[in-house]
């Protein structure tokens, strides 16, 4: 119950017309200090590694589809 109804108060309160990402981090030693601690958090907990491949590839696969324009 805890996860959905946190779903759904993301849902209600992000920015109006996109998911609320937060912006890449503009110096690039913080973006691969960020990816070095998620690599060693998915070694060391083998379903959170899990979870982030999947979710890498959902990411992935979604970034990279058309957008459709005028539906």
């Amino acid at each position: 119950m805890l996860a959905v109804s946190a779903g759904i108060m993301w849902w209600k309160r992000r920015p109006a017309g996109s998911l609320g990402v937060p912006p890449m981090p503009s110096d690039p030693r913080v973006f691969r200090g960020l990816i070095a601690i998620l690599v060693v958090g998915g070694l060391i907990f083998s379903l959170v590694g899990a979870s982030q491949i999947v979710m890498l590839a959902l990411d992935w696969l979604f970034a990279r589809r058309p957008r459709r324009v005028g539906a």
